[in-house]
């Protein structure tokens, strides 16, 4: 369980990162690191349904997802083709609060 709790500290910097104002340049190219580095691909799999007992990580990590796409079509191919689309769906339905909300909006989607 400390190893999750890591994981979550470790995605809630990479968050804190992607929100600090920042030329938009500059945020392409993290988005490009990110995705260059595996971390787009480890903020995919946090989202799988073996995490989904995390919260707070999914939260993190659906935060951090969020940031990206708004950056970078390539993202959001990225994402699309990892078929994130897939397993997010559930979690709009199943999910309340924070990751519902970062859900809702990485679909740009309104909920009620």
């Amino acid at each position: 369980m400390n190893d999750i709790k890591q994981i979550t500290s470790e995605v809630r910097n990479v968050r804190v990162i992607l929100t600090l104002p920042a030329p938009f340049e500059d945020q392409k190219r993290m988005a490009s690191l990110c995705e260059e580095n595996g971390i787009l691909t480890s903020l995919i799999e946090f989202m799988k349904d073996n995490y989904r007992q995390n919260k707070g990580l999914i939260a993190e990590s659906s935060w951090c997802l969020c940031n990206l796409t708004a950056i970078s079509n390539k993202i959001i191919e990225h994402c699309v083709k990892a078929g994130l689309c897939e397993f997010l769906m559930p979690l709009i339905v199943e999910s309340d609060g924070e990751i519902r909300d970062n859900v809702t909006q990485f679909f740009q989607l309104p909920y009620k």
